[in-house]
């Protein structure tokens, strides 16, 4: 078995796509079937994204894609993310066959000692409730629970096909478009009349936004009039009410 590779990339900055295909499809098995069209991993276009994201010098990204490689077969891949005072384990995979051989330690190991480089001390993660295998792996390499978060449907909002109010603003419209149609997902902030600022992420025609009136003035203004508006909402596992699942925040102290 190869050893950790730097980046699935072909040099530093041309990053080979098909790799990054192999990618983003291990990436988006690797979640849950109800969330998979949800995340960003679900995106149709998500290797376009990766390409980008990985097109600046090493040293300036703020997205770390690493992988093992079996031959020339990509086999495992993890992607890692550079939070101000943090390393985010935003999402991994081993391939099925690949399985029970010691690879997620080791991409763990190798996350550990990225995070140790950037002089960060502290390493996070999100693992779905029911990944019973993936949840042993962590705590046995040293990670923590933290807390407890769960995904619920909005109730259809009574303001979908009504016309529209100006109660909601979207900020960086532009920048949603651009990324939507680049990527097939994108986030946008809208600001309400109270002023407060809240995010919302497309990802096809399914929006996560903290309200459904949120998700309705964003589907709208992308026009997604053509199914029943599915949205949803991420809040704390102690308020929540049906969930349609569950994930576990852990995390590990490196000083």
């Amino acid at each position: 078995m190869a050893p950790l590779i730097d980046d699935v990339a072909i040099g530093t900055s041309a990053p080979d796509r098909h790799l990054l295909r192999h990618a983003a499809g291990l990436l988006a098995a690797s979640v849950p079937g109800v969330c998979r069209p949800l995340v960003a991993y679900g995106a149709e276009r998500y290797d376009a994204f990766l390409a980008r994201a990985l097109t600046p010098p090493p040293a300036h990204r703020s997205l770390l894609l690493r992988g093992v490689t079996a031959g020339t077969e990509l086999i495992a891949v993890a992607d890692w993310r550079i939070l101000p005072d943090a390393l985010f384990l935003n999402g991994v995979a081993v391939r099925d066959d690949h399985r029970g051989r010691g690879i997620g330690t080791r991409i763990l190991a190798d996350g550990e000692a990225i995070a140790t480089r950037l002089r960060l001390a502290t390493m996070l993660l999100d693992v779905s409730l029911g990944n019973a295998s993936a949840h042993r792996l962590y705590r046995r390499n040293g990670f923590t629970d933290t807390e407890l978060s769960a995904w619920c449907w909005h109730e259809p909002h009574p303001g979908h096909d009504q016309p529209a109010t100006a109660v909601t603003l979207i900020v960086d419209w532009a920048s949603l478009w651009a990324q939507h149609d680049a990527y097939g997902f994108g986030d946008c902030s809208v600001r309400g009349l109270d002023g407060g600022i809240r995010t919302v992420r497309v990802v096809g025609d399914r929006v996560r936004a903290a309200s459904a009136a949120d998700a309705v003035v964003v589907s709208r203004a992308l026009a997604i009039r053509d199914r029943p508006l599915r949205a949803y909402r991420i809040i704390s596992d102690a308020t929540a009410g049906q969930p349609f699942a569950r994930f576990i925040r852990m995390r590990k102290q490196l000083r």
